[in-house]
This record gives structure tokens, sequence and C-alpha cells, in this order.
């Protein structure tokens, strides 16, 4: 309600230097992201936070020299994750800026069909739309491209903590000094870790990356001038006394 109230009072001259699609960009994609995307990834994230700590924490119950394997490969983790989040959140507002273009671009084209096609323009308004499209495929493809690589990443991780799991159970049987139920409860959670682990990253990474969502919304509420109200001047009493209009001191200026 208050980007509606803002954008209506709103001066002329946003509406002249803002592209029309960046403006539908902010009303359709943007909104119904802080609206219904938002909430739901962070609903997300909360369950996967918490399904990795009571992981972990049954893990180590079953296997308490897991933690001389957990430590070495905590650091990795942080560095991978972050590595991959700011990567992954410039990616994202590289696509939410290359999506401007395109839905300024297609309500241009969609209001001058007839012009387009009156001038045989439809070849030259196609390429155009294309090339728009293929920015915003690109970053597209990038963010894929840099999610498969923190998988691949992850995955070697899972091996390592499912090796040191196998490991430890095998020396603890060895010398008798570890109950049967509590190694097998240990593996088979320990298989789970490297999903647990992969949808963590990615439930934070999407929550930050919509969270610029609400950082372009909040950006036109705050920063968008409103036209500003002025008293009306009320002319004097028995006015008009002639036919003449007279300008004095009046300073015009458009921008």
């Amino acid at each position: 309600m208050s980007q509606h109230t803002t954008w209506f009072q709103a001066r002329i001259l946003f509406f002249d230097l803002s592209p029309l699609g960046r403006i539908l960009n902010r009303f359709s994609s943007d909104t119904y992201t802080v609206d219904d995307s938002l909430p739901f990834i962070m609903n997300i994230l909360l369950a996967q936070f918490f399904s990795v700590i009571g992981t972990v924490f049954i893990i180590i119950y079953g296997l308490p020299w897991l933690v001389l394997i957990l430590a070495p490969l905590v650091p990795i983790y942080h560095w991978l994750q972050n590595h991959y989040r700011l990567t992954s959140r410039e990616l994202k507002r590289l696509s939410s800026t290359t999506l401007s273009p395109m839905y300024s671009h297609f309500s241009e084209t969609l209001a001058g069909i007839t012009t387009v096609r009156s001038f045989r323009a439809t070849s030259r308004f196609k390429r155009e739309n294309e090339y728009h499209l293929e920015l915003n495929q690109k970053c597209q493809y990038a963010s894929q491209a840099a999610g498969q690589w923190l998988g691949l990443r992850l995955q070697f991780i899972g091996v390592a903590m499912i090796t040191g799991v196998g490991v430890i159970a095998v020396l603890q049987h060895q010398f008798d000094v570890a109950n049967p139920g509590l190694i097998g409860l240990a593996i088979s959670y320990a298989l789970s870790m490297t999903g647990s682990l992969n949808g963590l990253v990615n439930a934070f990474t999407e929550t930050e990356k919509e969270m610029i969502a609400v950082e372009r919304v909040s950006q036109y509420v705050t920063e968008v001038e409103p036209e500003h109200s002025r008293e009306l001047c009320s002319p004097p009493y028995g006015w008009p006394s002639q036919g003449v209009v007279v300008f004095k001191n009046v300073f015009l200026k458009y921008r």
C-alpha cells in the first residue's frame, strides 16, 4: 500500500525519466517476490537450519570422535557458502536489472504493434526482443552454473564426512568401545548430511537474493519525491475588474 501511495503522488517528472519496464518490474516481479516468495523461502531456511543442527547433534552423539573430522570441514564449508552467496547475490541483481528492459520493450512493442507492422519493422523488433531476452538468460545460466559448482563441492564434503564416520566406526568396533546401534544411527544421518547442507546454503542464498526485491521496492518508496502540495491563491474580491491578464516575475521550468 505504501508503494502505491508513493507512486500515485509522484511527480510527473518521475514518470518521464523512469522507463515503463522498470515500473512494471517493480509492480509485478519484485512485489510478488516480497509478498509471496520471500516468506516461503524463509520458512524453508528455518526448516533446513534446524534440520542440519539436529543431524549434527545426532551424529556427534553416536560418534563423539567425529568432531575431529568436522573441525577442519567447518571453515571449508564457510568459505564455500560465502563465496557462492556473494556471487549468487550479484547475479540476482544483474538478472533483475536486465529484466526491466525486456518488460519495457515488450510493452512498447505491444502498444505500437500496428505502427511496427505498417513500417515493416517486425524483424528489427524481434531481434531487439531476442537481444534483451538473451541478456537475461545469460544471468540465469550463470546462476545455475554457480549452483552446480556449489553442489559438487558440497558432495565432496559429504563424502569426507561419511568416510570419517565409517573409519571411526570401524576403529571403535575393533576396540569394542562403541554401540553398534548408535553407529548405525550416525551413519544413516551422515548419508543425508550432504543434502541438508546443500539445502541450507541454497535456502540462505535464495533468502538473500529475495531481499534484493525488498531493496528495490524500498528504494522507490523512500526515494520517489512526491508532488508538493501548494495552497490555493484566492483572487481578490471583485476580480476580474478588467479583461486583462498580466504576468509579473513568472518563472517556468520543466525538469
